[in-house]
């Protein structure tokens, strides 16, 4: 789920540019969520800046045949491997969505992905995701991420709480009738700041 349509967004510019300007070097590597895997213009395009991954609950997500078909083609090939981080990691990311107030927003999938770069991030690993909820906890974690080349980018990192709307309790967790008043929770910014563009890559 992608954080809700009223937080600000920019648009990429000149990514080619910006992913070589980041890496150094065209060596990167580089963890697909669904939404780039299933676009064969955005694989053959990340192919050129370096090496691609992604994690088996993104490949399970493929549905249709074509797809399939495709994403076989590259794992045989040898374009893409799939791996698998631990679950320590999963528990890490699972913690630090809580804290952070997205934990209703992400997938497993999304989860899985954001574990794996972490155990990668001493390779240089960058998320390529559209997801802005990603993005925002991938901020948190001090990870490397960036959408596809003509999707969307966050530019300020939101910790989130739930808060009663009838009488202003506020919990970090998810619950939908309030414990005090019984009045509905709903998700509020608790607080943000903007991020500078070495924080958005």
């Amino acid at each position: 789920m992608a954080i809700e349509a009223s937080t600000p967004v920019v648009v990429n510019e000149s990514y080619s540019e910006i992913i070589r300007s980041r890496t150094g070097k065209k060596s990167s590597l580089f963890i697909l969520d669904a939404s780039a895997l299933i676009n064969s213009r955005q694989i053959n395009f990340y192919q050129r800046l370096g090496t691609l991954t992604t994690v088996p609950s993104i490949v399970a997500e493929l549905k249709d045949s074509l797809s399939m078909m495709r994403l076989t083609a590259l794992l045989e090939s040898g374009v893409i491997t799939v791996r698998s981080p631990c679950d320590n990691t999963i528990n890490i990311i699972r913690e630090t969505a809580l804290t952070v107030g997205s934990l209703d927003a992400l997938s497993f999938p999304d989860i899985e992905v954001l574990a794996l770069a972490l155990e990668l991030k001493k390779q240089y690993a960058c998320i390529i995701s559209d997801d802005l909820e990603i993005q925002n906890l991938a901020s948190f974690l001090g990870l490397r991420f960036r959408s596809s080349p003509h999707g969307k980018m966050i530019h300020r990192q939101i910790r989130w709480n739930f808060k009663c709307d009838i009488c202003g309790s506020t919990t970090s967790s998810q619950i939908k009738v309030c414990p005090h008043c019984g009045g509905p929770i709903k998700k509020h910014v608790q607080r943000y700041k903007s991020l500078k563009r070495s924080n958005k890559i």
